[in-house]
C-alpha cells in the first residue's frame, strides 16, 4: 500500500493532536476503505484533508512589521465591539472576558491613545 504525494502532504501538514494512535487509526481507516493499492486524500478522514495550518515564518525583514501583543489585543477587542454594534455585554461574552475587565481594557487603550 502506498500514499499519493497529495495524501502524504496532507498527513505531513496535519498537527496530529492524538499522536501515534490518531495516525494509526487514520492509516487503518484509509487502508480499509480504499479499493486500490494507493491511498489518496479522498481516503483520509475529513479533518486531515481539510486541516488548515496557520503558521508563518519570520525573517529579519518581517520583524520590523510585527506589532506588540497589546496592540493586537486592542484591535481585536475593537473589532469585536464593532461587530456587536458596541454591545459591551455581548462583546465581553465573545471575548471570554468579564464586562468589568473589558471596560478596564478600553479605559487603558483610551489613556494610551492620549499619551
Amino acid at each position: 500500500m502506498t500514499l499519493t504525494p497529495e495524501a502524504t502532504q496532507a498527513m505531513k501538514e496535519y498537527s496530529w493532536p492524538g499522536n501515534v494512535r490518531e495516525l494509526r487509526n487514520a492509516i487503518e481507516r484509509a487502508v480499509a476503505i480504499t479499493p486500490f493499492d494507493t491511498i489518496t486524500p479522498d481516503d483520509l478522514p475529513e479533518r486531515i484533508i481539510s486541516y488548515n495550518r496557520s503558521h508563518f515564518l519570520l525573517t529579519g525583514a518581517d520583524i520590523s512589521n510585527l506589532q506588540k501583543l497589546e496592540e493586537v489585543e486592542r484591535r481585536y477587542i475593537l473589532h469585536i465591539l464593532e461587530m456587536t454594534g458596541r454591545n459591551h455585554s455581548q462583546a465581553a461574552h465573545i471575548l471570554g472576558l468579564d464586562r468589568k475587565t473589558l471596560y478596564r481594557k478600553l479605559k487603558k487603550y483610551r489613556q494610551s491613545e492620549s499619551d
